[in-house]
């Protein structure tokens, strides 16, 4: 009787993960920019979500247009970054610079 209990409790569990895995494949990635003037300067550049790392890093590069190529400005994109209450920087699952 209880090898029966524990094949419910190893389907449910396998059932579980599944559905999971189902519901956040989902939903589709999102990438977002960050800017940072003089290489340590978060500045408010209003990043759009993206679709692409591609259009991401687009948008990046031509913040560092506009700004005259500077050197010392850095850049990236995160994919699906979420920005938990009361703190100032997104958690991504993935960064990249170029």
């Amino acid at each position: 009787m209880k090898m029966k209990h524990i094949g419910i409790v190893i389907i449910v569990i396998c059932g579980y993960l599944l559905l999971k895995l189902i519901v956040s494949s989902a939903q589709p990635d999102t990438w977002q920019g960050f800017y940072y003037p003089d290489g340590d300067t978060l500045v408010d550049y209003p990043s759009p979500i993206f679709t692409t790392k591609e259009q991401c890093l687009n948008w990046a590069y031509s913040i560092k247009k506009q700004r005259g190529g500077n050197p010392s400005d850095d850049f990236e994109c995160g994919l699906n970054c979420k920005r938990e209450p009361g703190r100032i920087v997104s958690l991504c699952e993935k960064t990249v610079d170029y």
